[in-house]
């Protein structure tokens, strides 16, 4: 038996606000098998505070769940931990898959693990119990004796049934519920088809290139098994489907929508591509208890959407399903982004226009952050677009630091900045004009005079209230939803 201490630096977030299913499913299959977990999930960097978790547990492996804003963080308690004591360290996750290179470059990491983790995790926690040599384990990268082993990948899981249920009570569900209004986060599927220049899912699927089926989903009995399982411990008010492709496989969504209404009347929330929106499945969504859509609208400008994000949409094709679910009576989330290269400020003015034309019930904008492995991160690379003093990657998307990133020829940061507070500010003020119609009048009087600090903490904080309320209103009187 092992004890592994498992960290997932999701600093400056909403960490204790939702759940991360990937190293739910991890420490599922480690306590299957009779190991060990435990977690670590700070919302402030804090070396002294997870060095004092580290002591408390003291682990016999530590791993590392990071994306690329995380990683930064990640590295920093790395380090600390190599100073303190001689225990391996291994990092998965988004960042490790897409840049092996530069993460298992750092002194202070003894191993990567690429791609899907449950199983290869096994293989190294059992190799270590044994005593036995790990470097041959496929997907893990690991160092000895100053070389580096570089494993090719497994297959991708294809069963996804054959997987134990996450490990709900290791992430701490329970304060998670109460943190965000009792709404469940809950996977049926991994996998994108598209190939969105932006995404780490088109990435991925590059990775994974002749690895067996990259979409793949959970049998509807599966997903309904695990709900029931849960509300056997926990109240749960609502749910958060976090597939980006609720709707893609329709068989599948004919069969949920048979069985869910059967046994629940707990309203649901999905994020779904328009081209998969339609009358019949709007009127089958909001019949069996969906209350909200999330969508990417990701730019007003429909060139720069389809020649150089990649995504195939039309501006009518998005008016047309906001449309079909307001008439169905669906709420929609809709998510931009401003900074994209080639884009201008003009642009980014069409992305503001489109969104008041659009008018949904809750919107919100990021600034674009390259991420590797992407096509728009070997552009950016290829037309220089990096600052030359860039040091990382800031702690989230809706950081203003993110626009510091790069410095694109046609859309400087100064000028990014201006843009994104420009689409916040006009979010910020119709989110508290439909919710708070009281404080909106003093919202308006205060903007103009708040500083710069202040400012980008509003618009921080503004943009998680949003979207939390594209999934969430614990205090509006939903139809199906049961009493406080």
């Amino acid at each position: 038996m092992m004890k592994i201490l498992f960290v997932w630096p999701n600093i400056e977030s909403r960490a204790r606000h939702e759940a991360n299913m990937g190293i739910a499913y991890l420490s599922a299959v480690m306590k299957k098998t009779g190991h060990q977990t435990l977690l670590f999930t700070p919302e402030t960097f804090s070396k002294t505070e997870f060095l004092l978790r580290v002591r408390q547990y003291n682990p016999d492996l530590v791993g590392f769940s990071v994306t690329t804003h995380q990683y930064p963080y990640a590295a920093e308690y790395a380090k600390s931990l190599k100073k303190e004591r001689d225990v391996p360290i291994i990092f998965g996750g988004f960042h490790p898959t897409l840049s092996p290179d530069s993460v298992i470059a750092n002194p202070d990491i003894d191993m990567i693990c690429r791609g899907e983790g449950e199983y290869p995790l096994l293989e190294l926690v059992n190799a270590l119990v044994e005593k036995k040599d790990p470097s041959n384990i496929l997907n893990l990268w690991v160092k000895k004796n100053g070389k580096i082993t570089k494993n090719p990948l497994r297959n991708l899981i294809e069963d996804l049934d054959s997987l134990p249920y996450p490990d709900r009570e290791f992430i701490n569900q329970e304060e998670i519920l109460r943190n965000n209004g009792y709404r469940l986060d809950l996977a049926t599927g991994r996998g994108c088809p598209y190939n969105c220049s932006y995404c780490c899912n088109s990435a991925l699927r590059l990775v994974n290139q002749s690895k067996g089926k990259f979409i793949r989903k959970r049998s509807v009995d599966n997903v309904l098994g695990e709900l029931d399982a849960i509300l056997k411990k926990y109240q749960v008010r609502e749910i958060h489907f976090q597939d980006d492709m609720f709707l893609l496989d329709k068989d599948w969504l004919k069969e949920f929508s048979e069985k869910y209404p059967q046994k629940y009347q707990i309203p649901f929330h999905i994020s779904a591509r328009v081209e998969h929106i339609d009358r019949k499945s709007s009127e089958l969504l909001r019949k069996v208890g969906c209350v909200s859509v999330t969508i990417g609208v990701e730019t007003g400008n429909e060139q720069l959407r389809k020649e150089v994000l990649k995504k195939r949409l039309s501006n009518k094709e998005i008016l047309r399903a906001r449309q079909l679910l307001r008439e169905t009576g669906i709420k929609v989330c809709a998510l931009s982004m401003i900074g994209v290269p080639g884009e201008t400020p003009a642009m980014a003015q069409e992305t503001l226009d489109f969104n008041k034309k659009l008018n949904p019930d809750w919107l919100a904008c990021s600034i674009f952050s390259p991420y590797p492995g992407t096509a728009l991160y070997q552009l950016c690379q290829e037309k220089g677009h990096f600052q030359k003093n860039f040091d990382g990657y800031s702690p989230s998307y809706l950081d203003e630091k993110s626009a510091l990133i790069l410095n694109l020829p046609t859309f400087p940061p100064k000028q990014v900045i201006k843009g994104h507070r420009k689409f916040m500010d006009f979010a910020m003020g119709k989110y508290l004009r439909e919710k708070y119609p009281v404080l909106y009048p003093f919202y308006l009087g205060i903007l103009p005079l708040l500083k710069t600090p202040l400012r980008k903490y509003l618009i921080k904080l503004g943009s998680m209230l949003i979207l939390d309320s594209g999934t969430l209103r614990k205090k509006e009187n939903v139809s199906g939803l049961p009493p406080s």
